[in-house]
């Protein structure tokens, strides 16, 4: 979903960062999707990721 977003920022980069540092097992899922959520909650977006 990252890599399709149309508009790429700051928010999308911590949120693509926070994605490969979860790959890596350098953090949890958990903390992984906090970036995501926010930059989809910003966006408006209230897809079923969310939940």
């Amino acid at each position: 979903m990252l890599l399709g977003w149309p508009q790429k920022g700051p928010l999308w980069t911590r949120a693509v960062q926070a994605c490969v540092d979860a790959m890596e097992g350098k953090v949890t899922p958990d903390v992984a999707r906090e970036p995501s959520v926010r930059l989809l909650r910003r966006k408006g977006c209230t897809c079923g990721i969310l939940r």
